[in-house]
């Protein structure tokens, strides 16, 4: 069997629309595995301690989201526990990279809202509402650990 027929067969079967959103967080991820290589090799030319954090970080949650694929293609009937924990990896990498990043990240933002409607479209409304409880606790964490408290207008 060629890879396109299992592609196929695995897009068509119970756990097609899981598959798709399980390569789009891969597919994600490598976009923004790129970007943050992009911006910490943009500075002085070497990667201080705080970089490596972040990049360790992000290996690891890209390895969590082929991991999850792998999961899927292996097992693809319907799995909550599984689907909760991409919506956890999701929102807690970004959550993680906003503050590791600090400015930096803020295009990572929008994100959140993209795992947020990603996750009701794909799943339904309870996900929906679970993704956007997550990532709104995410970015008050944010928030109150940012100095001055986010409160600063000017």
């Amino acid at each position: 069997m060629n890879l396109t027929a299992a592609w196929q067969r695995h897009v068509i079967g119970p756990s097609g629309s899981e598959l798709e959103q399980a390569l789009l967080r891969v597919l994600m991820g490598l976009l923004v595995t790129l970007y943050v290589c992009w911006y910490v090799s943009r500075e002085a030319g070497f990667i201080d301690e705080h970089d490596r954090i972040a990049l360790t970080a992000l290996a690891v949650w890209l390895i969590l989201a082929i991991g999850i694929f792998a999961a899927i293609w292996i097992w693809p009937s319907a799995n909550v526990a599984r689907r909760m924990l991409g919506i956890l990896a999701d929102v807690g990498a970004i959550t993680f990279g906003l503050l590791v990043m600090g400015g930096g990240g803020v295009v990572l933002v929008g994100t959140y809202l993209f795992i947020i409607f990603g996750n009701g479209f794909w799943y339904g409304r309870l996900y929906l509402h679970v993704s956007q409880l997550l990532s709104f606790i995410g970015f008050v964490l944010l928030v109150s650990m940012v100095p001055g408290g986010g409160t600063s207008c000017s």
